[in-house]
């Protein structure tokens, strides 16, 4: 009775941690922030543009503002 008793109240606090999704949020927030920064930076440098460069940076912020958009609330 007690070892359900410990199960139960730990699955709870780990419900808690995995709904708060705010950290991970903004961890994503910055990224993208970070990401779209460099991408312009590349985009206005004097060097010849690497095309598969500025892909690559396209497709990591399009990836963390998918991940972004599925976080629940």
């Amino acid at each position: 009775m007690v070892q359900v008793a410990m199960k139960k109240s730990s699955s709870n606090r780990l419900g808690r941690a995995f709904n708060d999704t705010a950290p991970l949020r903004q961890k994503l927030q910055e990224e993208i922030t970070k990401l779209e920064r460099q991408l312009q930076a590349l985009r206005l440098s004097d060097n010849p543009a690497d095309f598969a460069k500025l892909a690559s940076y396209e497709e990591m912020i399009s990836a963390r503002r998918n991940m972004l958009s599925r976080l629940p609330r």
